[in-house]
């Protein structure tokens, strides 16, 4: 018994410098495998786009809401053509610079909100600001419905409906309503969307974030 004691007496030391070796490979070499991101500050772009300056600001918004890194991004090739006509791509092809979005949600309430602005080299949009509207249709199961009083912009359109599930991420709950707005001003397509609860007024929210954002692009431009 004594020999076996003293060989794992022996083997010990060099037992715990392989514990220590294999905690240290595990912290440190496979840090990449961490899925606790941290979050973006409010109002930052993951990638910089010529449209950041164009979106709704934190400051604009107010402390109620807070800002989802996961919705504030650029906007993809893929996403710019998603729907669009031929006529719509041509335009996008040729003048399109970059866009953004920035989403939002309450603290203590259940309004989200969805800044997005698309930026062009031209300002004749209407092909592309019409898509946008069939994709706001079809993903809310809406209608185009008069425009609320006081918005912004040009070739102004809105839409309401509902969220059936959660469409592009959980910032939209299923079963809310709906109120999207898009315009243009100047070279930039803008389109706001607000969910909420009926009590909410979603339209009126969408109507006043809009007025808010498209004091943005006019400094901006």
């Amino acid at each position: 018994m004594g020999s076996s004691d003293s060989f794992i007496s022996r083997l010990l030391p060099g037992l715990l410098l392989v514990a220590v070796a294999v905690a240290g490979w595990w912290m440190f070499m496979r840090g990449g495998e961490n899925h606790a991101l941290p979050q973006l500050p409010a109002g930052v772009l993951a990638v910089p786009s010529s449209a950041g300056p164009d979106l709704l600001q934190p400051s604009q918004i107010g402390a109620a809401y807070v800002q989802s890194a996961d919705e504030t991004r650029k906007t993809t090739d893929a996403e710019i053509r998603l729907g669009q006509s031929a006529a719509a791509l041509q335009v996008i092809n040729a003048s399109w610079k970059g866009g953004a979005w920035a989403g939002w949600s309450q603290s203590n309430g259940s309004i989200t909100a969805l800044s997005r602005a698309e930026v062009f080299t031209v300002s004749g949009l209407s092909s592309v600001s019409k898509g946008f509207e069939k994709r706001a249709i079809h993903a809310y199961h809406g209608k185009v419905t008069a425009l609320p009083s006081d918005v912004p912009g040009d070739g102004g359109w809105f839409v309401t409906g509902t969220t059936i599930s959660p469409i592009y991420s959980s910032l939209f709950p299923p079963r809310r309503q709906v109120a999207v707005y898009g315009w243009q001003h100047g070279n930039v397509l803008a389109v706001i969307v607000v969910t909420g609860l009926p009590k909410d007024n979603v339209g009126e929210v969408a109507a006043t974030l809009a007025r808010a954002q498209d004091q943005n692009i006019g400094y901006a431009g």
